[in-house]
């Protein structure tokens, strides 16, 4: 199936409804600008190993997210925090970050052309950018051997159909939250979050535990809301990514032309989902 036909009319028109709209759904347009900002032109210190940010400014930016984590650790590894480090994976793969070694304590520092394009671009196209940056290329992170990015699209399309609103609401249990937490990771969850796919009751803080999921819901699809963000959810246009980024990226970019059906049906499943209320057909040669 070519990109061009995965969109309906009427999901076309959700597009072009949420192009004009005040607010897009979710938080991460905002949050990634927030990140962008606190990095300003000094940068952030990281570690030399893993890259990953201080500890120290861990709660600093959770603190500045437009719904921060509620986590209790005073001195929680970036993995504790799993909004900012699902940021900071976005940082990564949008090429809007890099590591600068230039003085005794690494920094992350933005990237100046790259923000320059950033900033060219509308909030919808913004939020299109990230998309592509965790779908299409962040998948490819090997963080669980053997986990490819077929699967993992396919789980976060079984948990988005799972947590679907019912007229006999029930809480969904605790038990199931830690399947899915193991599945795909609390990062897959906060940006499935941030990107307005679900909506999350997290538990209160307490000093010394980490974030705990109380209760977790897909967004009810019959709002408007809802219907965008599920447009979201189908494999993006490349436009301001494709010509950035390094060649291994580039090269994994040309290989999505001949992708494995689970890779591609993920998306169509979570689509249907949100725009029908149901999950779409595997068969994707009708």
């Amino acid at each position: 199936m070519k990109p061009s036909t995965i969109l309906s009319d009427r999901e076309r028109a959700v597009l072009t409804e949420m192009a004009a709209a005040p607010q897009l759904p979710g938080t991460i347009v905002r949050d990634f600008e927030m990140l962008l900002d606190f990095i300003g032109t000094e940068g952030v210190p990281v570690s030399p190993k893993s890259s990953e940010f201080a500890i120290a400014k861990l709660p600093e930016i959770n603190a500045r997210l437009i719904e921060p984590a509620n986590v209790g650790l005073s001195r929680g590894r970036q993995v504790s925090f799993p909004h900012v480090d699902a940021l900071h994976w976005l940082l990564r793969y949008s090429q809007m970050g890099r590591i600068a070694r230039d003085k005794a304590t690494p920094r992350m520092v933005v990237d100046a052309p790259m923000r320059q394009r950033w900033q060219g671009l509308n909030p919808t196209e913004r939020n299109f950018a990230l998309l592509e940056a965790w779908w299409n290329f962040a998948d490819e992170d090997r963080e669980s051997p053997g986990f490819g990015s077929g699967m993992r699209a396919d789980y976060r399309a079984r948990l988005l159909e799972r947590l679907r609103p019912k007229r006999n609401s029930e809480k969904y249990a605790t038990e199931d939250y830690e399947v899915y937490l193991r599945l795909i990771g609390t990062k897959q969850i906060a940006l499935l979050q941030m990107f307005g796919m679900i909506e999350i009751d997290q538990e209160k803080l307490i000093h010394g535990a980490g974030w705990k999921i109380e209760r977790m819901f897909a967004t009810s699809w019959e709002s408007p809301r809802a219907r965008a963000t599920g447009v979201l959810l189908v494999k993006p246009p490349r436009t301001f990514l494709r010509n950035s980024l390094p060649g291994r990226a580039r090269a994994l970019s040309a290989t999505r032309k001949s992708t494995t059906l689970p890779f591609i049906d993920g998306r169509l499943k979570s689509i249907r989902f949100f725009l029908h209320g149901r999950p779409a057909s595997t068969n994707m040669t009708k």
